[in-house]
């Protein structure tokens, strides 16, 4: 068995932050191995120094840990490599990431999206970037390999090819809201026999409402559905219920808040929502709210504002002497 997993909660000891991964191995155990038992430190470490940021210092710091993970493990000298799917939740935001052929399929109100691309030798844009490196791809027996070896593209390790297949993840962050069901992390081992709808359709009714007993058995039943259609590699399959994590952190003493931004004829523009430490009241809290709205107008092209230096009695008044009439409606939420 080469495939590894991870499912921490409380990553760093911060309760408000939580890491799930599986790492699919290949020429052994040993990076798979490896990166399971440190990948976890690694990005506690990486997320602490952007604590605070945003999605783009978010992905910057969940990029430095795959890299880093890469380059402690090739200093051991050892054989072999591994793909990798995380998912880091963080503040009612999720943070997928991959490199190789582990994915994860997000259940959203019962439609399929998945939210990596596999990193294979068989796409395009990868075996451009491989020759455009010197290296080459061909076809051996209908399946493509990079130096005529590795048929996936990216992942932790394989150092006699590490020219090529590089550690550079992939990475995309949404926010959870309410149509975000539970999200699948899985090896190619199932992804080769289960394609993403049917995976959904077959997890779902086990995991909408339903207690860890019956999640596990969806994953169960994932494992033995790719197995009965022939399926010889090692499976992995991890479910995370997005809903019930977003009431734990609710229930750690988080609270909600939201902004939606609107034009004079109250036309939709944007909304931003984050988790924060409840304020002592609710003023405060909507304050906040308002703040973070404001920061999302600026950052989409608004006119300037200097939210942080204005007290909440006069934002509403400030927005309202903007060019266009903009109007910022905070709303606190139950979390």
């Amino acid at each position: 068995m080469e495939d590894r997993h991870v499912a921490q909660v409380a990553l760093g000891g911060d309760p408000q932050v939580a890491l799930f991964a599986v790492f699919d191995g290949h020429g052994g155990k040993n990076a798979a191995e490896f990166a399971a038992q440190n990948m976890p430190k690694f990005m506690a470490e990486e997320v602490r120094k952007v604590e605070g940021g945003d999605s783009d210092e978010i992905e910057g710091a969940v990029k430095k840990c795959y890299l880093r993970t890469d380059e402690e493990f090739l200093k051991r000298e050892e054989s072999g490599g591994a793909c990798c799917v995380t998912a880091l939740l963080q503040k009612g935001g999720l943070t997928v990431s991959n490199t190789g052929d582990c994915r994860a399929v997000l259940s959203r109100a019962g439609t399929a999206e998945a939210l990596t691309s596999d990193h294979r030798a068989s796409r395009e844009d990868e075996r451009e970037r491989i020759e455009n490196l010197g290296g080459f791809v061909v076809n051996n027996r209908g399946t493509w390999r990079v130096q005529g070896s590795l048929a996936v593209s990216r992942g932790i390790g394989d150092a006699h090819l590490k020219q090529w297949v590089v550690a550079d993840p992939d990475t995309r962050t949404l926010l959870v809201d309410p149509q975000c069901e539970f999200l699948v992390l899985a090896s190619d081992g199932l992804w080769d026999k289960v394609d993403n709808q049917e995976a959904i359709d077959i997890a779902r009714p086990l995991c909408i409402g339903n207690d860890k007993v019956s999640r596990m058995a969806a994953c169960r039943r994932l494992v033995e559905t790719a197995g009965s259609r022939g399926s010889t590699d090692d499976i992995s399959v991890l479910i995370i219920q997005l809903q019930k994590f977003s009431a734990f952190f609710a229930h750690e003493g988080i609270g909600a808040t939201a902004a939606i931004l609107r034009d004079n004829k109250g036309n939709f523009i944007a909304s931003h929502c984050k988790f924060i430490a409840i304020a002592a009241d609710a003023v405060t809290t909507e304050a906040m709210a308002m703040r973070d709205g404001l920061l999302l107008a600026n950052s989409l092209g608004f006119n300037r504002v200097e939210s942080e230096s204005i007290p909440f009695k006069s934002l509403i008044s400030t927005l309202d002497k903007q060019d266009g009439g903009m109007e910022l409606q905070p709303y606190l939420l139950n979390a």
